[in-house]
């Protein structure tokens, strides 16, 4: 699977944790480059700047939280994949983002195969599109 210009985006607060998401990213698709932001307002802004293919983004963020940043996207930036992590408390709102076209959801604690098999789906589908 080639990844020149795939770019994947994990918007988190928790430094420790994106950093934790992003070596195993790295890890199983070499190549792929993979950034880290804290919040939704920084997301959007590396996305006027950056071709992002995938964004993996917490629920809960201090200022635009990843429910705002989901719909932001999806106006903005339509062919870019969300991937929503969200805590038990949040299914409720996880649930009916999903039926508003939310590609991909996990509940922490989750397992790290099922983010890779998540991301893996994003990356086959973006590898036939054109720049």
């Amino acid at each position: 699977m080639q990844m020149n210009h795939q770019i994947v985006l994990v918007v988190s607060e928790e430094r420790a944790y994106g950093s934790l998401l992003m070596k195993s990213i790295e890890k199983d698709f070499p190549g792929l480059k993979v950034d880290i932001t804290d919040c939704g307002e920084n997301a959007l802004k590396y996305m006027r700047e950056s071709k992002v293919c995938l964004i993996i983004t917490d629920f809960r963020l201090h200022g635009m939280g990843g429910l705002n940043l989901f719909y932001e996207i999806k106006k903005k930036y339509s062919d870019v994949k969300i991937i929503l992590l969200y805590n038990p408390l949040d299914s409720k709102l996880k649930d009916r983002q999903k039926m508003e076209g939310l590609f991909g959801s996990l509940e922490k604690p989750f397992l790290m195969e099922r983010l890779m098999e998540l991301v893996r789906r994003v990356l086959v589908n973006w590898e036939g599109k054109k720049e």
